[in-house]
């Protein structure tokens, strides 16, 4: 019975486990291996020339110049690798070099970095060199590489991380990019306009920082160049140093030459210094440095025909950009220093406004030729005055301009002879506001002896024109030959006159006021631009004498044999004026006196007339004062009905005409009445009647 028992009882061994879940361990493992195996050959498999068939096919598409890479490569290890890239120009241009070649790249992403939670990016490029072709007009190789596309890029709006720069995780991301050995060479119809070569550069920023560190340097044919700049985004500031060092001005005139054809004759000069600029968040700016150029030279039309030059300039670039208003400018500590010109900058007058100050040596910058006159060559002329001009809202044409600009100067000049004038002591006032020009002189300056006072007023506002209205005092001056030749259209007996053989002496004072265009239109003579002005004043002499031209000789007696008694007007070949006065005015090219005397020992002669601005002389002159209060004379007057016939002056200015008056048969007719009147009385007394 117990036997049986036991047999009906659970057996107690113990079940083998499923054969199911060791198989999937098993793939889970071999899937594992298989996909790190995958993951490992990738970039081997990608290497067999897949990538450098794809850079290629990519680059081809979007370029219309050939691409070829010799090797592009991947590893986990060491990231991308390009090797020997060429880009060949587009068809139109030369095929005898590429647009680009780079040696190498490589550029990877530290995959121990990411495991700490941050990013650390390397890339060097070594041998990158750059040819930029440019044609006859203007059009380069680069701008015609990449294939036209209508299809314009879409514009994403930065997030708010973007805006402020990155945000926090910004000090997670670190980089180190390097540049070595490049060049970039700029030709034009293959002539080479620059070079920068032995190019290195080094971008710089460490996880846990944000500040970035970019340096380069390099050798252009003019010169060393080093940049330094530290970007500090957490305090919105950067810092940006340009150092030059030995650069020769004169390695740039193929490039100038080529954007500004014909407009340099002379370029020379070396260049050292450094320029900084501290950007302080997006919309101020500060500048400080300075440039020395030692013996600069620039000559050429592009300043007029002058050949400039001098021992040094210094250049000190101070400036604040961006105040109270973004386009504010702070020029207070700016300096310009070329020796003949000086350049200083003031604190700005108004909110928008930059005031600048200045004085030019216009004696020292004569001896440069040009269009500045050889006379002021010694003459000790000098220039100096402020200016201010808006440094916001800039006028966008020259009208904006006139009215915006605030100016005034002051010219003084120790000596100038021009034109047969010699000026003395010039002292001149320019003053410009709103649109007004006024120009005026000072009692201090002198006009061949005597105090010249000038005013001028100019109304820029009307470009087309300008309306100009100006007063002239001249009082105490003494007659020279500059004042006869320009005095001829109001003093008629001047004319033809050779100012050095008359031996002109005499006091002159002079009052004028004119008004009419500057400006002279396209369609304009000179004397059709000179018809449109007018004015009038008043001449007068004193203590005058002269040797008259040959044509009005004549005037030395001007009513012959009858004038053997009469008043002289002539001492040894000498016109002698006592006193003249003339008023006159002028319009339409025609000046006009009608009211002129002429004394000469205490008579008056008197003339009246006109003279055209292009010389043309109508005078009458009455001499028969010359003949009151002489016997002779009296007879004459009594015998005229007490008026002489007017003697005429035409012709020209420069070749006149005289027309005395023909007295014989008065003489004659005189003879025969005092004849009868002889016979008269002796027949009376003969026959007692």
């Amino acid at each position: 019975m117990e036997a049986s028992s036991n047999s009906d009882s659970p057996s107690t061994e113990t079940p083998l486990p499923s054969k199911k879940p060791r198989r999937l361990f098993r793939v889970f493992v071999f899937g594992f291996c298989a996909l790190l195996l995958l993951v490992l050959l990738t970039p081997y498999a990608l290497s067999l020339g897949y990538l450098r068939s794809k850079v290629q096919t990519e680059f081809s598409s979007h370029l219309r110049g050939k691409c070829e890479v010799t090797d592009v490569s991947f590893s986990w290890l060491s990231g991308v690798s390009v090797e020997n890239l060429r880009i060949e120009n587009p068809p139109e241009f030369t095929p005898e070099r590429p647009a680009v070649v780079m040696k190498s790249m490589n550029a990877d992403v530290s995959i121990m970095s990411l495991l700490f939670g941050t990013v650390l990016a390397n890339a060097e490029i070594t041998g990158l060199e750059i040819n930029v072709e440019q044609k006859a007009d203007g059009t380069t190789n680069l701008q015609e590489l990449a294939e036209d596309s209508d299809v314009a890029p879409e514009q994403s709006k930065p997030n708010e991380e973007e805006r402020d720069g990155g945000g926090k995780g910004a000090g997670n991301v670190g980089f180190d990019f390097k540049l070595k050995d490049c060049a970039v060479t700029i030709r034009r119809e293959g002539e080479v306009l620059e070079r920068l070569s032995n190019f290195t550069l080094t971008a710089l920023s460490t996880a846990d920082s944000s500040n970035v560190n970019i340096d380069a340097d390099g050798k252009l044919l003019a010169g060393d160049l080093k940049v330094n700049v530290l970007v500090d985004p957490t305090a919105d500031i950067t810092d940006a140093k340009l150092i030059t060092h030995g650069l020769d001005l004169n390695s740039w005139r193929p490039l100038i030459d080529a954007f500004l054809p014909d407009q340099l004759t002379a370029l020379t000069g070396k260049v050292n210094g450094d320029i900084t600029a501290t950007m302080r968040g997006s919309d101020k700016v500060e500048l400080t440095g300075e440039l020395i150029i030692d013996n600069p030279r620039v000559a050429g039309p592009i300043v007029q025909g002058m050949d400039l030059r001098s021992k040094q300039w210094k250049i000190t670039p101070a400036l604040g950009l961006g105040g109270k208003s973004a386009s504010d400018i702070d020029a207070s500590k700016f300096v310009i220093d070329l020796e003949w010109l000086h350049i200083m900058g003031r604190p700005s007058t108004a909110p928008g406004q930059v005031t600048l100050a200045y004085d030019l040596d216009l004696a020292k910058l004569a001896e440069f030729g040009g269009p500045i006159p050889e006379m002021l060559k010694g003459s000790g002329s000098l220039l100096d005055g402020i200016i201010s001009m808006p440094s916001n809202d800039l006028p966008k044409d020259a009208a904006g301009w006139v009215t915006a600009l605030i100016t005034n100067a002051d010219l003084k000049v120790k000596a100038l002879d021009i034109g047969g004038f010699a000026l003395r002591n010039i002292d001149l006032n320019v003053n410009m506001k709103d649109g007004a020009l006024t120009i005026a002189t000072t009692e201090a300056t002198k006009l061949d002896g005597g105090a010249l006072l000038i005013g001028i007023n100019v109304d820029l506002n009307n470009l087309a024109t300008m309306p100009v209205s100006a007063s002239v005092k001249w009082q105490g001056g003494q007659l020279t030959g500059g004042a006869t030749q320009t005095l001829r259209y109001v003093m008629p007996l001047f004319a033809g006159l050779d100012a050095d053989a008359a031996r002109v002496v005499g006091d002159v004072n002079l009052e004028l006021n004119v008004g009419g265009p500057a400006m002279m239109q396209e369609s304009d003579t000179l004397l059709g631009w000179l018809d449109a002005w007018t004015g009038n004043g008043s001449l007068g002499l004193a203590n005058t004498a002269f040797a008259p031209s040959k044509q009005l000789e004549g005037l030395l007696a001007p009513l012959g044999p009858l004038t053997k008694n009469a008043i002289p007007v002539g001492d040894k070949g000498r016109l002698q004026i006592e006193g003249f006065k003339a008023p006159f005015s002028f319009s339409k090219g025609v000046v006009t006196s009608t009211s002129s005397e002429w004394s000469a020992a205490g008579q008056k002669i008197g003339l009246s007339g006109t003279v055209g601005f292009d010389g043309k002389m109508d005078y009458s002159m009455d001499f028969s004062s010359l003949l009151k209060g002489h016997k002779d004379g009296q007879k004459v007057l009594k015998a005229l009905n007490g008026q002489l016939p007017p003697a005429r002056l035409n012709g020209s200015i420069g070749d006149p005409k005289l027309g005395l008056p023909k007295l014989k048969n008065v003489a004659k007719s005189l003879v025969e009445q005092q004849g009868k009147d002889l016979l008269k009385k002796g027949l009376k007394s003969l026959f007692g009647k």
